[in-house]
């Protein structure tokens, strides 16, 4: 079993990847925003990635944690099969990945919108 640390550790290095990866993505395709190789977008990624895996990741382990403490009522209360119980376990845990990723990305496109979009209008 993964201990709360880790869990929490992976929660918040999904969102500094996703910051890291997004953020030079729209760097390098939006011609409104200033220069990669600038100040400006060096100081965006770095602080962000930090405040991403602090903020981002924090919420996401939350909700896991909500989560997976509502599903162990619902599954210990319920006798299944041990095959069935793994595989939604399994989908559950997809879920849960593709959310981090979700959330992430909706972080980074507000903040980045907030720092350099609003700006130029």
């Amino acid at each position: 079993m993964i201990d709360s640390d880790s869990q929490k550790e992976t929660h918040g290095a999904i969102a500094t990847f996703v910051w890291l990866a997004g953020s030079v993505f729209l760097f390098l395709t939006d011609a409104r925003s200033p220069s990669l190789f600038s100040l400006q977008a060096f100081g965006f990624i770095i602080i962000g990635m930090f405040v991403a895996a602090v903020v981002v990741g924090n919420i996401t382990y939350w909700i896991q944690k909500k989560l997976a403490h509502i599903l162990a009522n619902k599954l210990s209360s319920a006798p299944a099969d041990l095959a069935d119980t793994k595989a939604k376990v399994m989908r559950i845990a997809l879920v849960l990945f593709v959310f981090d990723l979700f959330i992430a990305i909706i972080f980074l496109y507000w903040v980045y919108n907030s720092f350099f979009l609003m700006e130029a209008e």
